[in-house]
């Protein structure tokens, strides 16, 4: 089947994946391929799998992959950027977009699509920037910290740590990328540029991602995460927005696999359908005790779980249109009807039980005829107003701990505790998308509370002399100012709902915390 997607990639896409770039995150024991296409985990110039496991074994657990992002504007239509996961068509291109207009500028003023830093480069940055004969690497110099608002695009894009607190990104001043693990990836794309191949009317959608990994001798070596930060550039009001990623998951030999979730981890996953993965179809097979590997949705709670088998019939085949890709986003089949359980009554979560246990709904209790698959899981019911942003966490996880393929699907279960657990006491708060300074991360000069709040709030310095507040918002634009302040000082803004900066000036030091405004 693989080989007949190339023969279709070929005729449809013609030149166009030649323009698609990639680098290859692979700082631990995953190599994972990632694009500016909109699609990740594959290698379009080959239409290769892309996620490697070991790396350096020539054996995947993922063929290819994608983020979808959909809703319904204020006149019930449909808006939607689904981009294909083989990259024959796109919903999604390299580069930011202006604000309020939501028009991509052109050429990319960015100069690139993709930067890798690693955390190595990082640290030598921060103890040798003021030393002389010290050479920016191009990673750290060419991060796109700033946008050019004579663009129309928003000040701050992908986050760094201010060492000066002026809010401007120059390495030469110390200012360094923040990023997390020990090597990231950051790509920032929209769904504005061109006709979406999905046929979904566009949003309006300025996203970045951060793909990132950990070098380590445990659970974190086999995982790679990924920041995905929506942010709403248009003037849409989008309802029933969902996020969603879709997965064409072959573990090794994709002829013999099977799909689950697991509600309670907000995870999706693959498994063989039995304990030896032999080579086929072109692919290399794990061998005897496969795998298995999912996704975790680790900042939001899964909505829907669907699976669809390479060759199925309409309506329960992959989704073909728009308004199949959204239904497939609820957790619906192509025609909206329900998926139905094992019971025969309708379900968002298609084969939620473990497979070692007999009596739970899985695909192998069933003795479901294994074969290629492709799934979808998604998150969120929300609101999506115009300027609002969502900042969501996934990890791609891996086990082979078992005895078998199905004692590696607890071990995959396990590996999801260990991975929440992770992300829950290390992650949250880290590199929000915005300016850092250096206060946010040694401990802050003065309090901000409550945070978040309504738009109401109290800044006491305990400091007897005068000071200046700004207040900046994430265009960079100065929505509030006020010179000698004394003592506790309270601010009531009319702004709408999220993230803004709070600069306070001190005797000539500038100290900076974000508020959130609910």
């Amino acid at each position: 089947m693989k080989i007949l997607n190339t023969i279709l990639i070929a005729a449809i896409a013609g030149s166009s994946l030649s323009q698609v770039s990639t680098q290859s995150l692979d700082y631990n024991n995953v190599s994972a391929m990632v694009t500016d296409g909109g699609f990740f985990f594959n290698n379009p110039a080959n239409n290769a799998p892309g996620y490697e496991v070991p790396s350096g074994s020539g054996l995947n657990t993922i063929y290819s992959g994608a983020f979808w992002f959909g809703g319904k504007d204020a006149n019930g239509q449909l808006r939607l950027a689904a981009p294909d996961i083989n990259g024959t068509t796109s919903d999604m291109w390299p580069g930011a977009l202006s604000l309020g207009t939501a028009l991509p500028v052109l050429p990319n003023p960015l100069g690139q699509t993709l930067w890798a830093v690693t955390k190595a480069e990082v640290d030598n940055h921060i103890a040798n920037y003021n030393q002389p004969g010290y050479v920016v690497p191009s990673s750290i110099l060419n991060w796109p910290a700033n946008g050019d608002i004579s663009l129309g695009l928003s000040y701050f894009l992908a986050p760094f740590v201010d060492v000066n607190f002026d809010n401007v990104y120059n390495p030469l001043d110390g200012d360094y990328p923040c990023i997390k693990g020990d090597k990231a990836i950051y790509t920032i794309m929209n769904d504005k540029q061109d006709l979406h191949g999905s046929g979904g009317a566009p949003i309006g959608l300025e996203v970045h991602y951060m793909f990132y990994q950990f070098e380590t001798n445990d659970y974190l070596d086999n995982t790679t995460f990924i920041d995905v930060n929506i942010y709403n550039r248009g003037t849409q009001t989008l309802y029933d927005f969902k996020s969603s990623f879709v997965m064409d998951g072959d573990l090794g030999n994709a002829t013999d696999d099977y799909i689950g979730c697991d509600t309670t981890r907000n995870l999706m996953y693959i498994y063989n359908s039995d304990n030896m993965d032999e080579s086929a179809a072109g692919s290399q097979g794990y061998g005897v005790n496969p795998p298995a590997a999912g996704v975790v949705c680790l900042s939001h709670d899964m909505t829907s779980m669907l699976s669809f088998s390479n060759g199925a019939m309409f309506p329960q085949g992959a989704p073909s249109n728009a308004i199949e890709s959204y239904n497939a986003m609820n957790g619906l089949w192509s025609d909206q009807s329900p998926v139905l359980n094992e019971n025969n009554q309708p379900t968002k979560f298609q084969y939620p039980g473990n497979p070692n246990n007999s009596g739970e709904w899985s695909e192998y209790s069933f003795s479901n005829i294994s074969g290629d698959r492709k799934s979808i899981m998604s998150s969120l019911q929300h609101v999506l107003t115009p300027q609002d942003h969502i900042s969501m966490t996934y990890a791609v996880l891996y086990d082979r701990s078992g005895v078998n393929n199905l004692d590696n699907v607890n071990g995959l279960l396990n590996t999801a505790d260990l991975v929440q657990g992770f992300y829950d006491s290390n992650l949250g708060g880290v590199c929000d998308p915005s300016v850092m300074s250096i206060e946010d991360i040694i401990g802050l000069e003065f309090s901000l509370y409550p945070n978040p709040s309504i738009g109401s709030f109290s800044i006491d310095t305990k400091v007897s002399g005068a000071y200046d507040i700004s207040i900046i918002d994430l265009a960079g634009r100065e929505i509030y100012n006020e010179i000698d302040a004394v003592g506790k000082t309270v601010v009531s803004l009319n702004t709408p709902a999220g993230a803004y900066f709070v600069n306070v000036v001190y005797a000539g030091v500038t100290t900076t915390q974000k508020l959130i405004v609910e």
